[in-house]
């Protein structure tokens, strides 16, 4: 649709994590390969700063990018993002609180990153009802509705498409970003440097 209106779009594809790429934390991911791609779409439109569009993890990724390089980023699009986890409305988060730093070494220890498995049973948990039931439920009820099927079986495709996390940026993302709330209170570090929100001046 954004192409349709005449509206140049690039997109971000990460390549998933293999155990070698376990040591990558957001330092590597937002002043490494975000910055890159940054850099590249400047170079190939000709222009200083870039409009931003993130959902979900790369919502968070974004955030952190527009905090640390603002003179970069014209204008900041967040979807789904998890910021401030001051407020477990969601049981998850809650869960997420008890594990303790030494799980989380274990995890990494043993499989390099958090594994795809392991992230897709955390969506599940957050509507363990809607996975297992209500989603094909809504299917049947509207499958004569045109393009209703076709939609599912994509949105299917992509909720089943996840990847592994990298280590580091799991620990980081766990035990900084959620359990201590860090980002929110403007005391989470990328690179040695603090990434404080005030900083994102662009319009949203």
């Amino acid at each position: 649709n954004l192409v349709e209106r005449g509206v140049d779009l690039y997109l971000t594809d990460w390549i998933p994590p293999t155990r070698s790429d376990s040591w990558r934390g957001f330092d590597a991911y937002v002043n490494g390969d975000l910055d890159d791609a940054v850099r590249a779409v400047q170079l190939h439109a000709g222009v200083e700063q870039v409009p931003m569009l993130g959902y979900c993890l790369g919502g968070l990724l974004t955030v952190v990018y527009s905090a640390l390089h603002p003179e970069k980023v014209a204008h900041l699009i967040i979807l789904s993002i998890p910021l401030d986890l001051s407020s477990h409305q969601i049981p998850l988060f809650g869960l997420v609180d008890k594990l303790p730093p030494e799980t989380l070494r274990l995890i990494t220890a043993t499989y390099g990153n958090c594994p795809a498995w392991f992230i897709k049973a955390g969506f599940s948990a957050m509507a363990p009802i809607h996975h297992a039931l209500d989603k094909y439920v809504g299917l049947y009820r509207n499958k004569e509705k045109e393009g209703y099927a076709e939609m599912f079986t994509l949105f299917e495709r992509w909720m089943n498409s996840d990847v592994p996390l990298a280590g580091r940026m799991f620990q980081e993302l766990i035990g900084g970003i959620f359990q201590q709330n860090l980002l929110a209170e403007n005391r989470f570090q990328v690179g040695n440097k603090p990434v404080d929100l005030k900083r994102i001046t662009c319009p949203a």
